[in-house]
């Protein structure tokens, strides 16, 4: 089962499966971190609500750094990118990620005019800031309580992700979108791929019992969310 492959359909889960959120004071905070890269422009948005620009002439705007675009890529995406995050984020937290990705997205604006998909680069540039954020805080609480994997529970996980990769892909997708955070996502996919810990390690800046203890939490809620739905078939 390729990592790739099993992040595409996680994207297209987050994105498709993500109910948007109320977003508040959110895009006045987003504003300030993005105003230092856009031109000030009158408002130059044609008739009709800003939700309906299609999104390659909305990114051909931003690119000019048009004030009006970025209202429009704020109403389009802000709600569904704070659910996906409030998912495995406090809310602090999310919001957060969510300024972050949009300021990514405004600093690469001219690469993005002819991008062909810019829901999906904003989901997967939020993915990765979760991916960071998780990670960061992961270090926090495994290095505070110690947490080891014993070998015999190592050799078990293998035998079950051995299993797992005998499922339908869009079934492991669904179930990694439904119970595991991005980082345990990210662990298992690199799991389901082959990779050793130490390997998984060295690519996601963790430490290889950092690896084991995420890949061992994301084995048993993924084989309990299989189970489940086998029972339901």
């Amino acid at each position: 089962m390729k990592a790739d492959a099993l992040r595409d359909q996680l994207l297209s889960w987050a994105s498709r499966d993500t109910a948007a959120m109320p977003i508040g004071n959110l895009h006045r905070k987003i504003w300030q971190q993005v105003r230092p890269h856009l031109a000030i422009a009158p408002d130059s948005r044609s008739p009709g609500t800003p939700g309906t620009m299609p999104a390659r002439e909305l990114a051909r705007r931003l690119a000019r750094g048009e004030a009006a675009a970025f209202d429009a890529l704020v109403g389009m995406y802000a709600g569904k990118l704070l659910g996906n995050a409030q998912r495995s984020l406090n809310p602090a937290d999310a919001e957060d990620v969510v300024q972050d990705a949009f300021v990514v997205v405004v600093k690469k604006a001219s690469e993005l005019a002819a991008h062909p998909n810019l829901s999906g680069f904003l989901f997967q540039t939020l993915r990765y800031l979760i991916v960071d954020r998780l990670r960061q805080q992961e270090r926090q609480r495994l290095s505070s309580a110690n947490i080891e994997i014993q070998q015999s529970d190592e050799q078990a996980d293998d035998v079950a992700a051995a299993v797992i990769r005998q499922e339908d892909m869009d079934r492991v997708a669904q179930a990694l979108h439904e119970v595991c955070n991005p980082l345990e996502q990210e662990v298992k996919a690199l799991a389901l791929e082959g990779h050793a810990a130490s390997d998984i390690a060295r690519q996601l800046d963790i430490t290889a019992n950092h690896a084991r203890v995420i890949k061992h939490r994301a084995i048993e809620k993924l084989r309990d969310a299989l189970e489940v739905g086998h029972e339901d078939d």
